[in-house]
């Protein structure tokens, strides 16, 4: 296998992880009252990592299983990361942020990600959710102060499984002694 498929394998399945850990914690915390609205976080690694083609394809499966797990309308979320995804390319440069500048792009990229779902799951009144404005700003606080760890986290993990993956010896290849 492809060293890129490898870290486009890993990095979907960090992102699966990460997806199955918020919908863990906010079905522990939702009867109180509060929503974690992350998606923000699954671009960055994509970002880092792989090529645009690779980082498209992790994202919409991305994408597709966050609308999926937590019942927003199909496909808004993948189409909307993607497109998030491909600006942000022509504008950073790879490999060069700092950990304080990749909090900022997932803080920007979750409130862009929040505000155009409670845009469109207020407009169209299509039963896509009551998402009233005071809720709205309490889960994107509370959303934002989780993330701070969360954005630490998940880059290191993402990191760390593109090493393991990446270190890989493909099984066509003869063992070296």
């Amino acid at each position: 296998m492809n060293n890129q498929n490898r870290i486009l394998l890993s990095l979907t399945l960090s992102n699966l992880v990460l997806i199955g850990c918020i919908a863990l914690v906010n079905s522990v915390i939702n009867p109180y009252g509060f929503f974690l609205y992350l998606p923000g976080l699954l671009c960055i690694p994509q970002y880092q990592w792989l090529d645009p083609y690779r980082g498209l394809i992790s994202l919409l499966i991305s994408g597709f299983i966050w609308d999926h797990f937590f019942s927003h309308t199909f496909g808004f979320h993948a189409f909307l990361l993607s497109l998030l995804f491909l600006l942000v390319r022509q504008f950073l440069h790879s490999g060069k942020q700092t950990r304080q500048q990749i909090l900022y792009f997932h803080l920007v990229i979750n409130f862009i990600l929040a505000a155009a779902w409670f845009l469109t799951s207020n407009l169209m009144q299509t039963g896509l959710g009551d998402w009233k404005v005071g809720r709205f700003f309490s889960d994107l606080l509370l959303s934002s102060i989780i993330l701070i760890p969360i954005s630490s986290w998940h880059t290191q993990f993402s990191a760390k499984l593109v090493d393991l993956f990446a270190g890989f010896k493909s099984l066509d290849q003869p063992i070296s002694k």
